[in-house]
């Protein structure tokens, strides 16, 4: 009875107010959930209808200069994505400026053609931030000035800093998806990168990013056989799936990519590359398999590829030659890691890197992933 009491008595002195809810979770390790976190308590108590957040967009968008046309011009221009992730790959023409004797652009000279393919990508974001960062934002906007994802005031920096490296990973993800599904080597320019923010999605306002174009390694091999639906369609699929490039295909264009200036460590990448691949390849046919596979010592290529693969998948089957250049490329490998020492001059080892790129192509074709 008398803890019955207590109870009403704190109800009368209390006028019955509702229990408030406890505080939500934040996540300390962003800084910008946490200064929000900050704000909202900081604030007055707002009324039931109003609401304490805003939402708002960030974008990034970024293009690729590829300076050899891959794609034929009647799979051209490429367009797929929606609100969130828009791709768009189109053929560019570009003609050379050329100056007259004063130095001035001389607009009768024809100049050479020269015909690339660009590829645009665009990830939008959503994100929540409290009234008064938003208001930080908007205040900027209207005195005329750019944001800055560098420079700036620290709490809408630290707001940048949470969002727009998450988008520039999910970027370079796409990219390296497209060049991996179309054998897409060498050097590509990384020509713009275009950072943005908007209240509806629609109008962007831009953020001054200062950062510089820069190459990427690509060779190409114009051998896309697809018409302009079934690129969409495969690209569409990849990213849905949220399918990676391989880390076999990145370490073999690392390896391309130095071959010219450090040949014998390109020859060390690449070979690193095939072990990935074949260990891949076992472990995606035998997902039992998947831990020893990956954990034991480095097993013998070799007798994989030439007993091992074919078991598993009846069409994959190397040439004796090939099997017999397998043999070699592993012991001169094992020789030069150990005593120091390789056997293969230039020539030899651009020779054994073709052939392991040609494996790994073969063991993508076998997982499913035909060119």
């Amino acid at each position: 009875m008398e803890e019955e009491k207590k109870i009403l008595n704190n109800q009368e002195q209390t006028g019955n107010q509702p229990i408030k809810e406890p505080v939500s979770k934040v996540d300390l390790n962003h800084p910008s959930d946490v200064e929000a976190a900050l704000d909202s308590v900081s604030q007055p108590s707002l009324s039931n209808t109003e609401n304490t957040s805003v939402q708002i967009f960030f974008s990034v968008k970024f293009g690729y200069v590829i300076p050899h046309p891959q794609f034929k011009e009647e799979q051209l221009p490429i367009e797929l994505g929606g609100t969130q992730r828009r791709i768009k790959i189109e053929q560019v023409k570009h003609r050379n400026i050329i100056l007259d004797e004063n130095g001035e652009i001389d607009q009768t000279a024809t100049g050479n053609q020269k015909e690339y393919d660009k590829l645009l990508i665009t990830i939008v974001k959503e994100a929540s931030l409290s009234k008064k960062r938003f208001k930080e934002f908007s205040d900027r906007l209207n005195e005329g000035k750019l944001i800055s994802l560098f420079e700036g005031e620290g709490r809408i920096k630290s707001t940048l800093n949470d969002h727009f490296p998450g988008l520039e990973m999910e970027v370079d993800r796409i990219y390296k998806l497209i060049r991996w599904r179309y054998r897409i080597d060498g050097k590509t320019l990384v020509c713009s990168n275009e950072y943005s923010w908007s209240e509806d999605g629609h109008t962007w306002n831009s953020i001054n990013s200062c950062a510089p174009p820069s190459m990427v390694d690509v060779e190409m091999i114009p051998d896309v056989i697809q018409s302009k639906d079934e690129i969409t369609q495969t690209i569409s699929d990849l990213l849905d799936n949220n399918i990676y490039e391989p880390l076999y295909h990145t370490l073999i264009r690392e390896a391309t990519s130095i071959l010219n200036t450090n040949p014998e460590s390109a020859f060390v990448i690449a070979v690193a590359a095939l072990e990935v691949g074949v260990k891949h390849f076992i472990a995606v046919k035998v997902p039992a398999s998947a831990w020893l596979i990956t954990n034991m010592p480095s097993p013998d290529i070799h007798k994989l590829l030439k007993e091992y693969l074919p078991r598993l998948d009846h069409g994959f089957r190397l040439t004796d030659e090939q099997l017999k250049d397998v043999k070699n490329i592993m012991t001169n490998r094992n020789t030069m890691v150990h005593a120091g020492i390789i056997d293969y001059d230039d020539d030899s080892i651009l020779k054994c890197i073709n052939l392991i790129k040609l494996i790994l192509v073969k063991i993508d074709a076998h997982l499913g992933f035909t060119w």
